[in-house]
Order: C-alpha cells, then structure tokens, then sequence
C-alpha cells in the first residue's frame, strides 16, 4: 500500500517540476489571453479551494482529485504559507513535499 501512494506523490511532484518551466517560458501577454479566455468560457467559475495564486489553485485542484476539498483546504491552508510558485515547491524538496500532503 505505501508504494502505492509514494507512487502518487512522486507522480504529483513530476508533474510540477515540469511546470514550473513552462510558467517560466509564459510571459504577461499569454496569461492575460489564458484568464480571458477561460472567463468567456466559465464568466460564474467558483470554487470552494482556498488559494492566493494561480499556481496554488492548479496544485489544489491536482490534488482534490483525490479527496474532498474539505480535507485539501485543511492539507494546503498550512502549505500554502510555504509554496507560492513552482520554484519554493522545488526548494521545498520532493520528501517535504511528500510529506505537507500524505494525509490526502
């Protein structure tokens, strides 16, 4: 069982370190189209996920796959205050990373 879920984790934490080079290749101009677009799409989107960037709400979204956003808030309330962008993710390291979120 605990393999399974190291693999689940490592899956998540793979997926981000990819990521964060693409946020880096991404400037201004391509946001703004990004969010405009996604406006027309969804004008009333909402969601009861707690963040403050972007990059937060995509990994509360990965992660609510999994549980309930109830039990997300409670994981990513804490961890947030440590990651905001791909890079502190990064510094974090894969075994920090692991941790802030096994009880998902």
């Amino acid at each position: 069982m605990f393999d399974f879920y190291r693999k689940k984790f490592s899956i998540l934490y793979l997926f981000i370190l990819p990521l964060s080079f693409l946020m880096k290749t991404l400037n201004k101009k391509d946001y703004s189209y990004i969010f405009s677009y996604l406006e027309e799409l969804f004008p009333n989107a909402d969601t009861e996920l707690h963040y403050e960037t972007p990059f937060q709400l995509l990994t509360a979204v990965i992660l609510s796959a999994q549980t309930t956003d109830k039990q997300v808030n409670k994981v990513t309330d804490t961890l947030f205050e440590k990651i905001k962008q791909p890079e502190d993710v990064i510094k974090m390291g894969h075994k920090k990373f692991e941790n802030a979120i096994k009880s998902i």
